[in-house]
């Protein structure tokens, strides 16, 4: 029995979440864009204890109490997208039959694979923090009684959640299986049996769980930075061919010729590094801007430039906003140094909070700001 369990519990289990696991894929929610979290992401397991009781042959020449056995489950699965969710569920014990007339009681297990539906974020908004979630869901599995009789199983049932924290919600499930007329070895003619439960359990949430918001505008900046960076080097290696093709010039001129040197002064040029909201963490879509203003520093060994990090007002008290604004200072910096190799005694590092806004969009103050205009 226990090799059985343990080959269909890996199959289904493969079945369920393998289609799903789609990391670059997003998800519309409630005219919002959400991105899908990856293979690691929000996975759950619950435990549930209870009573059930086998709908059959001979049942309704019995009291209700005589149908009643104990119930324990045990289940592990992933939200896939918001209000969406597959699991692998196992439900033993033992339940009683009647098709001798007197009550028998016989050990089972059903194991199934079960797809679970958030009503109130599949038709309403998602939200992360929510205190209660009704999830219907349906599913497919195998079961196996204490005599060898076996069948495949249909699954549905209604779970009704209460979230208490971030990681814990009590949950009351009302379920039913479908089993093969045989399964509790008596036939009547019937397709099939029924056994009902209900149960009361808990869900434990691991962490790197929920799904984030795709930021448009973040984007967007980032794009246009991306632009305004391409533009500069352009531009650099325009100065730089201007620089050879005078050098030339200038070895071409006799030496008692005497030579009048300009000094060109750079336009003012900055890099931007946007952050997401609370975080100092520098995003991959970010390491463009960085790497373009490590080669523009390097480049001029003698220079010294400022970094200056930033919150936004919208959020966060001030206290918060300035210690916020440091890391992200600080994180820009040691990127510059420690991934792309530039002089830590050439780099500034400055931190303003949010008592100042460099930009009308609340979503850009989220920066850390590179001053490409050295001063040597």
């Amino acid at each position: 029995m226990k090799r059985n369990f343990t080959l269909v519990g890996a199959l289904a289990l493969a079945f369920s979440v393998l289609p799903f696991n789609s990391a670059n894929a997003q998800c519309k929610e409630d005219n919002n864009t959400f991105l899908t979290n990856r293979f690691f992401d929000n996975w759950f397991i619950s435990g549930g204890v209870g009573a059930q009781g086998l709908i059959g042959e001979g049942t309704y020449r019995h009291s209700f109490k005589d149908h009643v056995t104990p119930a324990v489950s045990l289940s592990v699965g992933k939200y896939v997208a918001p209000g969406w969710a597959v699991r692998l569920k196992g439900d033993s014990w033992k339940v009683n039959t009647f098709g001798t007339g007197a009550k028998e009681s016989m050990n089972f297990f059903n194991i199934h694979t079960d797809f679970m539906a958030d009503l109130m974020s599949v038709f309403g908004t998602y939200k992360e923090d929510r205190i209660y979630q009704l999830m219907p869901y349906i599913g497919v599995g195998f079961a196996r009684a204490q005599s060898g009789h076996k069948s495949f199983t249909a699954n549905a049932g209604l779970i009704n959640s209460f979230n208490v924290s971030k990681s814990v919600s009590i949950n009351l499930e009302l379920a039913i299986a479908a089993v093969s007329d045989d399964f509790n070895k008596s036939v009547y003619g019937k397709k099939y049996d029924g056994i009902v439960s209900a149960e009361v359990g808990a869900t434990y949430y691991f962490k790197r769980r929920g799904f984030r918001k795709y930021d448009a505008e973040a984007v967007a900046r980032a794009k246009s930075l991306n632009e305004e960076v391409n533009s500069l080097r352009g531009e650099l290696n325009n100065k730089n061919n201007e620089i050879d093709r005078l050098n030339k010039e200038l070895a071409a001129k006799p030496k008692t010729e005497t030579i009048e040197v300009v000094k060109e002064v750079n336009a003012q040029s900055y890099a931007s590094v946007l952050f997401a909201i609370n975080s100092s963490v520098v995003k991959a879509d970010q390491m463009l801007n960085i790497a373009t203003a490590a080669e523009i520093i390097k480049n001029n060994p003698n220079g010294k430039y400022l970094i200056t990090g930033y919150a936004d007002k919208a959020t966060g008290t001030a206290d918060y906003n300035l210690k916020l604004s440091e890391r992200r200072a600080n994180a820009v910096a040691n990127i510059l140094v420690n991934k792309f190799g530039v002089n830590k005694d050439q780099l500034e590092v400055r931190w303003d909070g949010s008592n100042q806004q460099m930009f009308d969009n609340n979503v850009w103050n989220r920066v850390a700001i590179i001053n490409l205009n050295a001063n040597n």
